[in-house]
């Protein structure tokens, strides 16, 4: 459901990014994550529709490992039952 909803977001909106960029993902929910594990599993599915919209075609999972894109990410807390995500991707120089 994630996926699907970033996929369809991004193909809509088309952001004017290229390639190399830096994406930086935060997750905003009551709880924090643990940010060594969890907090990157927790976005998988949503790095992984951001991978896709710059490397289509690829088999399902593998276009977030390709060159190019650096990942960060990031948590915030949010009221309870608030549950969001907060996507900023900006051009590397």
């Amino acid at each position: 459901l994630q996926k699907k909803k970033i996929w369809a977001i991004l193909h809509s909106e088309k952001p004017p990014i290229k390639i190399p960029a830096a994406i930086v993902i935060t997750r905003i929910s009551p709880r924090a994550l643990d940010s060594d594990d969890n907090l990157p599993m927790a976005l998988k599915y949503i790095k992984d529709a951001i991978a896709e919209y710059f490397y289509p075609g690829l088999a399902p999972g593998r276009a977030d490992d390709c060159a190019g894109m650096e990942w960060h990410y990031k948590q915030k807390k949010g009221q309870t039952r608030e549950y969001a995500v907060n996507i900023e991707m900006s051009c590397e120089s």
